[in-house]
């Protein structure tokens, strides 16, 4: 087993509305802060599952809470493209399923990112 400075984060990239690209990824603060706006983390991305916006909205903005600490939900809202909302979708799934418990196990079962560097 690795020590917990070991492991390495998986990001991803995604392009809102003004044309900007930011780095996601899915952290701690992600969680607490996904908790704070929703109630409760599993709830919300039970729900994001399901298709609901709001927690669409605040998954995708938890997921850019880590690297842009400035971003708050109506930014989100209003920075939401309609046209490639699949592509943010699908690319914000992956990086919470790669940083998640289950998610880096079988990462690391591949040799695949999200686990850490050899030394």
């Amino acid at each position: 087993m690795g020590k917990v400075a070991d492991i390495k984060e998986t990001t991803g990239k995604i392009t809102l509305a003004d044309g900007k690209e930011y780095v996601i990824g899915w952290q701690f603060r992600s969680l607490e802060a996904l908790e704070e706006q929703y109630g409760d983390a599993n709830l919300a991305i039970e729900a994001y599952e399901r298709g609901s916006l709001k927690a669409r909205k605040l998954v995708i903005w938890a997921a850019l809470v880590p690297h842009n600490p400035e971003m708050t939900p109506e930014m989100v809202s209003s920075l939401l493209p309609l046209r490639g909302l699949t592509e943010i979708y699908t690319e914000v799934a992956r990086v919470i399923m790669a940083n998640s418990p289950e998610g880096a196990a079988g990462d690391e079962k591949n040799g695949e990112a999200g686990t850490a560097a050899e030394e």
